[in-house]
């Protein structure tokens, strides 16, 4: 009897141990987690810009997005990514075409790229140009026919254009193409589109749509200054790896994350979309978004990602949609194992 009285006494004391270690863990926790939001310092058409969705149609271009939102705070304007987006593919080389069409086969001229590539990019052209030139939305109701609502989107915008440059743009094409040009070019109409392309079909297709849209844009531009430092981070190396230096927090991806938080920074992420939604295409795979906030949900630390997919709740379990600002909430451990590099601007 005293034996079991012993045991019992054991046990209630290694539970109760248990339970302190834990309220600690969870102390510890919410004193690295106080919730910020960026936004709340922004003001105007920027802090609409940031709590409105955002969609990047059906072509891959989320880094041009990330970059802008990045770039968007620093200016204090929002600036329009489809222009960011089409200025950076006009930069890529030869070897890096080459590279996209193995990866990405023939249209891989207009596909992918990278927040701080893109951030560079703009600092050396010199200015961007605003939504208020060029629209950031890549997804767009129109009716062609009364009562039937079509999808416009940035990848019919750029196939238009290339059927114009080949001469197999028909009639129902233009009809088409003509919201398109109301839509992303606004400042532009048809014939003008089509008296361009066709004077100038030499061109390649990432350099007609750029000058199209900067055609547009016109006086709707803002300075990026050349003083503009792009900074980044990345997780430091793995255990076992040559420059492994053993737990040094300061090293982590979530330390550089939560630095940048803290300065009111919005975060450019590049990371692999796998760990939040199992739809494939230009949605799956390596993606990039904006960290904008942070904030603790039922006792763990939740990280604010903005997003580039509209008003999509199309992830997996445990990532907490917000469609109401096309943004995602998701949990610190599966930010750190999803993501490659944040990127900033000072």
């Amino acid at each position: 009897m005293k034996m079991s009285k012993v045991i019992l006494a054991l046990a209630c004391t290694l539970s109760l141990e248990s339970l302190a270690v834990a309220k600690q863990v969870d102390n510890s926790e919410a004193a690295s987690c106080g919730t910020i939001d960026v936004r709340d310092g922004m003001q105007g058409d920027l802090k609409k810009h940031f709590q409105t969705p955002v969609n990047q149609g059906s072509v891959g271009w989320c880094y041009g997005y990330a970059a802008s939102d990045v770039l968007s705070q620093k200016v204090g304007q929002p600036v329009s990514a489809v222009h960011t987006s089409a200025y950076y593919q006009t930069q890529i080389g030869t070897l890096g075409r080459w590279g996209r069409s193995i990866l990405y086969g023939a249209d891989g001229e207009t596909t992918g790229g990278f927040i701080g590539a893109a951030l560079d990019e703009m600092k050396e052209l010199g200015m961007a140009c605003t939504t208020r030139g060029v629209t950031s939305q890549g997804v767009f109701p129109y009716e062609l026919t009364p009562g039937y609502v079509s999808r416009g989107d940035t990848a019919f915008f750029i196939d238009g254009i290339s059927k114009i440059q080949n001469n197999t743009c028909d009639s129902y094409c233009e009809q088409k193409m003509s919201y398109m040009v109301k839509h992303f070019t606004p400042n532009l109409t048809m014939s003008q589109l089509i008296s361009y392309v066709r004077s100038n079909s030499q061109l390649k297709i990432d350099q007609l749509l750029f000058n199209i849209v900067d055609a547009s844009c016109g006086n709707n531009k803002v300075r990026v200054y050349p003083w503009l430092k792009v900074q980044s981070g990345v997780e430091q190396p793995q255990p076992n790896t040559k420059n492994y230096v053993g737990i040094d927090e300061t090293r982590t991806f979530i330390y550089k994350l939560n630095k940048a938080l803290e300065r009111g920074k919005v975060v450019g992420l590049e990371y692999n979309a796998k760990y939040i939604t199992e739809v494939g295409g230009v949605f799956g795979g390596f993606h990039a978004s904006t960290v904008i906030g942070r904030k603790m949900i039922n006792g763990q630390c939740y990280y604010n990602v903005r997003n580039s997919w509209g008003k999509t709740c199309s992830y997996k379990p445990g990532i907490i949609c917000s469609p109401d600002d096309g943004s995602y909430w998701v949990q610190k451990d599966t930010m750190r194992l999803m993501s490659t590099k944040i990127v900033y601007v000072d």
